[in-house]
């Protein structure tokens, strides 16, 4: 069973040592010990089983409270009332009595205490906080009396093993014990979580805390269970007298019948007796008919004449016999020197055949009984005794009758030895005599038949069937007088006779009790939730209450708010502290005084108004007053008419200073006139875009920069949309979704807005994301806009003056580079050496110039889509291997040598093989140019799930943390001063990064100044295709001609591929060259690519006019400014567009033509 997801509090009473928890254990062990005695007080008959509550209910409840801690009160407290018990009397069902059974004892019920509290510390934890009803049931059905079978289990296992003859009827003796644990937990837990002692709640029902009882309620509840069980105890007590009653009737009736059964046997006798006297012989069989009337009656054994034979008159008193008729007449057991006292008729024969001749004076017992009936003349029954003819051995006496010669009884010993002829004696079977006494209507009870006065176990002669291992509920002992011998007859009750005795009335009154405890209990915690409720009402009301009148207070005498109490004509009655303090009066300057006077009679027209009946309207402005020493104040005023509880009309007057927050306000108004002004010199707008509701708020610039009036402002984010060029709006939106979502911290754009006019303009977006949720997301934009059109084209002009003077330069250092080695390697001999170090220097300018240049229109191919690297599948290990064998000797002017540290054989990649030993000549030749000489450079080639890696490693200074962001940047070195040591332009690694991005992937570094530095770039392993041309357009089922003018013969071969079957492209690399083409072939397209071979262009415009009339042109340029000419009708700039795009374009253009060229002329 899973514990509630609680956080137990430790309590302090786990905390407690020393005294503090002594003081506590005393207690603690004498209610244990108090609740463990009121079993046996209360037990309806003196039996400790039948006991419903025990101190181990107390004892679970205490240890839950106060902490497992305490369990050694609990084990004292137990063994302590043990001995109070064994003090007082009582039999322990539990033990023997001795010390160790007592010690099991206590030891088993401080076990079942601490399971329980235990486990309901697990369920739950303290405070007991019960979330579930199953948690609740799991609790009711399985902790509670799980741990309550402990104690009852050992007690019944000591019993058991030491004391085995006290183990009468054990399962009851648990089950009672059992029952009286669970109950008392029951009882006690809920009285002890819920009780008065408690300063906070210690138990909690789905979070909500239980009412607690007070002590006027845990009293009278204490009153109803202890009235509950007195009750139970006085009708069970009361049925217990009552079934004693019975039950003792019940026994005199069958003492009554025993002594009226021997009456009947002694009867027979007397029969006898009368007939020996009555006749002068008496044969065997005239006995023989006598015996006949009293055979197997009252279990009656037999009837028979006993006669006294003298030493030596043993075959005298055959012979006799055989006169008599008793022809085989033997004396057993024949003593012929000493009296024998011979049995001569015995009838019925068939039962008593073995005794008939038996000398009873043989055995004491018939010999003691004998000769007290003959001395005393009375009836007289022998002591117990196996007689010869019980097959069964069981036990029986004789009841003896004397015989005298004469009748009547002789007064003397000796006249009656005298007159003495014998005995008429019964021999009697205990166990037929009892049977048919039990037939008679005793069967209900359990008798017992003792020899003597003392009950012990060897006097026993008689026992009807017992019940194995029950414990009778009543018991009659009774000592009977029988013909000269002492009985004891012990009766006990039967199950058969308990249970016809059984009454329910003390069940009803215990259960009825205790359903009427629990309702009480009920009743009284819902009376105790209401008294908390209403506590807690009162307490929050009182709360609430005092919270509003601080409220109040602290409003009336804030500093900020002056408050006045008018009365109906406008005096001042009352005020706050704050009005005084402003006025810089004092009090009795305003007590009492027209409040308008205070304000120089603004509001005198307003207070006139007290001959109306109705309330005047609220009165709320701005007012000027004046301080007692001249100073001007600007007061909010609000005056509000009331009527109080006398209908006289009175007034509340609420006031602020709010002069400085005028002052402010008239600051703000210049301060944001001045940004207005500013913002519309530097022309930047400034938006504020609402990501909840889509609505912006701009400022005057930003309008003027898109060309809106003011009226557009409620929906300029619509207008914005309508205007942004259909190819940069997807931009915009990506970074602004991801400065949003948190992927970065700006959002940063450019793109083209439409003009009123027509025209396009550059526009820079600089944003931040603001108001973000938990989970990162902005939800609103805030940022600027500017119009960055004049920028770009100096960016454009500058790119084109940076790559004509890199074009311009490159043939002629080429040539200068070439004749310097010449003079150096050929004519060095005719050279002097002033000469030749000169010469030196200069190619050694010239060949740094050279790399700049060539730096430079990388940059340029870069930036542009003529330059297109040609992705083939290469064998990158072998590659690499390559690269690092031709930068070998650059590395050998440094003393540096390149090793291969890694390599992974066989990887693929999809690269440019040039471009690809461009990027490894850079970062091979910077690691070599920045490595102490002597020391190596090493290369790793590492391949993860979906790239490989290459990095080149160098010792060396390092790079500086604060150089990271620059380093990729064009014309960034470390060093950058005239007197570096290392040669470069600071475009390699910008080129790099361009050239890895092309492919692909990422380049970064890692460095650790003065010990080593990563350069480190990534590709993937299986490179993506490139993204796929749009399909060329219909040109109705014939090729297109198309005329490119372009002075790169390559470039126009990369563009006559992207068009493919579906046009033929003709180049003209100028314009004397497209006039001639033009003059002499048709075509459907004109490309014009503006440059310096190929002229302006304006004139060429005016000859396709003229010979192509209706064709459409288009221009492909690096210029993005070349696009205003109107003849023009597209334009494509190299940098933004792939050819294939412009392919795809140029045939829609060419199938949308309705006015194709018409035919040359000729000539």
């Amino acid at each position: 069973m899973p514990r509630n997801d609680t956080n137990t509090p430790s309590r302090p009473d786990d905390q407690t040592t020393g005294l503090a928890r002594i003081t506590r254990l005393v207690p603690l062990a004498a209610l244990v010990t108090a609740f463990s005695l009121t079993g046996v007080l209360l037990a309806p008959n003196g039996d400790v089983d039948v006991v419903v509550l025990r101190g181990t209910g107390v004892a679970v409840a205490s240890l839950l409270v106060m902490g497992l801690r305490f369990w050694p009160a609990v084990l004292v407290g137990s063994m302590a009332g043990q001995m109070i018990m064994l003090a007082l009397g009582y039999a322990n069902v539990g033990g023997d009595g001795r010390l160790p059974s007592m010690l099991l004892q206590a030891a088993a019920a401080t076990a079942q205490a601490v399971a329980g509290a235990a486990g309901l510390r697990w369920l739950f934890g303290y405070p007991l906080r019960i979330n579930r009803t199953r948690h609740l049931l799991a609790a009711l059905l399985i902790v509670v009396p799980a741990s309550s079978a402990i104690l009852p289990s050992a007690a019944m296992l000591i019993v058991l093993t030491s004391a085995p003859e006290l183990s009468t009827d054990p399962g009851w003796h648990w089950l009672i014990w059992w029952m009286g644990n669970v109950l008392g937990a029951f009882m006690a837990i809920p009285v002890a979580l819920l009780g008065p002692w408690h300063p906070m709640p210690a138990l909690y029902w789905k979070g909500a805390a239980l009412p607690r009882f007070s002590g006027q309620a845990i009293f009278y509840l204490a009153l109803a269970v202890v009235g509950t069980f007195i009750a139970w105890h006085q009708v069970s007590r009361l049925g217990n007298r009552t079934d004693e009653a019975q039950f003792e009737i019940l026994a005199r009736d069958s003492a009554h019948a025993l002594r009226h059964r021997l009456e009947a046997f002694t009867l027979a006798l007397s029969g006898g007796v009368g007939l020996f006297q009555a006749s002068d012989t008496v044969t065997a069989a005239d006995w023989r008919n006598f015996a006949a009337a009293y055979a197997e009656r009252d279990g009656l054994t037999g009837i028979g004449f006993i006669a006294p034979v003298a030493p030596g008159g043993g075959d005298a008193f055959i012979a006799q016999a055989q006169e008599d008729g008793i022809a085989d007449l033997n004396i057993t057991a024949r003593q012929d020197a000493e009296d024998m006292f011979v049995i001569k008729y015995v009838e019925p024969m068939e039962w008593n055949a073995t005794a008939r001749g038996l000398n009873i004076a043989f055995e004491e017992r018939r010999r003691s009984a004998a000769i007290a009936a003959r001395d005393s003349g009375k009836i007289t029954i022998s002591r117990p005794v196996t007689l010869v003819q019980d097959r069964a051995h069981g036990s029986g006496f004789l009841l003896l009758a004397p015989l005298y010669d004469h009748s009547g009884n002789p007064p003397t010993v000796l006249g009656r030895r005298a007159h003495f002829l014998g005995w008429v004696y019964a021999p009697i079977i205990t166990e037929r005599m009892m049977a048919t006494l039990q037939d008679h209507g005793n069967s209900l009870t359990h008798i017992a038949l003792y020899d003597g006065t003392d009950i012990v176990p060897e006097r026993k002669f008689y026992e009807s069937g017992a019940t194995e291992g029950h414990k009778p509920r009543f018991r009659y002992v009774e000592q009977m007088a029988v013909y000269g011998q002492n009985w004891t007859v012990v009766w006990e009750s039967t199950p058969a006779l308990e249970a016809r005795f059984w009454n329910g009335e003390p069940l009803v009154v215990l259960l009825g009790g205790l359903s009427f405890s629990g309702l009480l209990a009920v009743f009284l915690m819902s009376l105790m939730r209401r008294e908390e409720l209403v506590r807690e009402t009162v307490a929050r009301r009182t709360r609430e209450l005092a919270t509003q009148v601080e409220e109040n207070r602290s409003i009336i005498e804030t500093a900020l708010t002056k408050i006045a109490l008018l009365d109906d004509t406008g005096h001042v009655l009352r005020m706050n502290d704050a009005l005084p303090r402003l006025l810089r009066l004092e009090e009795h300057e305003i007590l009492g005084k027209p409040f308008s006077a205070l304000l120089q009679g603004q509001l005198d027209e307003y207070f006139g108004q007290t001959g109306k009946t109705t309330l005047p309207p609220t009165y709320r402005g701005e007012l000027v007053a004046r301080t007692k020493d001249g100073q001007t104040l600007v007061l909010d005023v609000q005056v509000n008419p009331w009527r109080n509880s006398d209908g006289k009309r009175r007034y509340t007057v609420v006031m602020r200073n709010i002069t400085e927050m005028r002052r402010i306000s008239d600051q703000l108004r210049t301060t944001q006139h001045r940004l207005d002004l500013a913002l519309t010199g530097a022309r930047i707008g400034v938006f504020d875009i609402d990501l909840h509701t889509g609505k912006s708020v701009v400022s005057r610039t930003w309008l003027d920069l898109l060309g809106l009036e003011d009226a557009a402002a409620a929906d300029a984010q619509q207008h914005w949309l309508q205007r942004i060029h259909p190819d940069d709006l997807p931009t915009v939106q990506e970074a602004d979704r991801a400065c949003i979502e948190g992927r970065s911290e700006r959002s940063i754009s450019d793109y083209r807005i439409r003009m009123d006019d027509g025209s396009w303009r550059w526009m820079q977006s600089n944003a931040v994301g603001e108001e973000r949720d938990e989970t990162g997301r902005a939800w609103r934009l805030i940022g600027v806009q500017t119009d960055v059109t004049d920028q770009r084209q100096l960016d454009e002009m500058k790119k084109q003056f940076v790559s004509t003077v890199s074009h311009e330069l490159r043939t002629p250092l080429t040539s200068i580079n070439g004749s310097l080695s010449l003079l150096l390697n050929t004519m060095a001999s005719g050279v002097p050496d002033p000469a030749k170090r000169m010469l030196t220097i200069a190619q050694k300018n010239c060949d740094r110039l050279i790399h700049l240049v060539n730096d430079i229109l990388d940059m340029e191919k870069l930036d542009g889509v003529m330059q297109r690297p040609e992705m083939v599948a290469t064998d990158i290990s072998a590659l690499l291997k390559n690269t690092v064998l031709v930068n070998q000797p650059f590395a050998a002017r440094f003393d540096v040598t390149y090793r291969i540290l890694a390599d992974v054989p066989g990887t693929i990649v999809r690269l440019d093989e040039n471009r690809f030993h461009q990027v490894m000549a850079n970062l091979l030749s910077n690691a070599a140019k920045f490595s102490p000489r002597g020391s190596e450079v090493g290369i790793r080639l590492e391949r993860g799930p979906d790239s490989v890696k290459i990095s080149v490693s160098n010792a060396g200074k390092g790079i500086p943390p604060d150089f990271r962001d620059r380093l990729f940047r064009p014309f960034s070195q470390v060093d950058s001063s005239a007197h570096r040591v290392t040669e470069g332009s600071g475009l390699g690694l910008h080129i790099a990064k361009r050239i890895v991005e092309q492919f692909g992937g990422e380049i970064d570094f890692t460095s650790e100044p003065e010990v080593q530095t990563t350069f480190w770039f990534t590709l993937p392993a299986d490179a993506p295709s490139e993204r796929p041309a749009r399909p060329p357009a219909d040109t109705g089922g014939r090729q297109a001609r198309v005329l490119h003018v372009e002075c790169d013969a390559a470039a126009s071969e990369l563009l006559a591929s992207a068009f493919g079957a579906a046009a033929t492209l003709v180049n003209a690399a100028n314009e004397e060259r497209a006039r001639k083409v033009l003059s002499q072939q048709n075509f459907d397209l004109v490309v014009l690519g503006w440059s310096v071979e190929t002229g302006s262009g304006d004139a060429l415009l005016k000859d396709v006019a003229i010979w192509q009339p209706g064709v459409p042109v288009v221009t492909l340029t690096a210029d993005a400014q070349r696009r205003a000419d109107p003849r023009v009708l597209e334009s494509f700039t190299k940098s933004r567009i792939t050819l294939h795009n412009v392919a795809a374009r140029c045939l829609e253009i060419i199938r949308s033509n309705k006015h194709p060229g018409k035919k040359v002329r000729a000539g």
